[in-house]
């Protein structure tokens, strides 16, 4: 029972913590953001564009794919992992299968994230040959 409140009091102190540096750091980005604006890109040489610029990848583009893939991957992977659980442990004394719920949820999330970056790759490839 006292576990528990400490936990408990441990997790509210930690973000109370978190909510406090974000309003601290709020004020530093802001002044950093008004720094950045006030510099002249002709004069300094920099050119905020390319330093800021993504790799070619945009992010808005492929969304759609990106997060249905990882869905569809987390899904398969949980049925998965209840089949196996339910098919070949079902005896509560030997296997809880807890473990396999998160084996399967992160390798199928995995492997969608990963077909989805090779997707994208293609489909840019074929966008810069057209």
């Amino acid at each position: 029972m006292i576990m528990e409140d400490v936990l408990i009091f441990v997790v509210v102190f930690y973000f109370l913590y978190r909510l406090f540096e974000l309003f601290i750091h709020r004020k530093e980005r802001l002044l950093l953001v008004q720094k950045l604006e006030s510099l002249d890109s002709h004069k300094s040489g920099v050119d905020l564009g390319k330093l800021f610029a993504q790799s070619g990848i945009s992010f808005g583009k492929f969304s759609s794919l990106r997060w249905g893939l990882l869905a569809i991957g987390v899904a398969i992977g949980l049925v998965l992992a209840f089949f196996i659980v339910h098919g070949y442990y079902s005896g509560p004394d030997f296997f809880d299968g807890d473990i396999l719920y998160l084996g399967f949820t992160v390798l199928f999330g995995g492997i969608g994230l990963i077909s989805s970056f090779l997707i994208e790759r293609n489909l840019t490839a074929k966008d810069k040959r057209d």
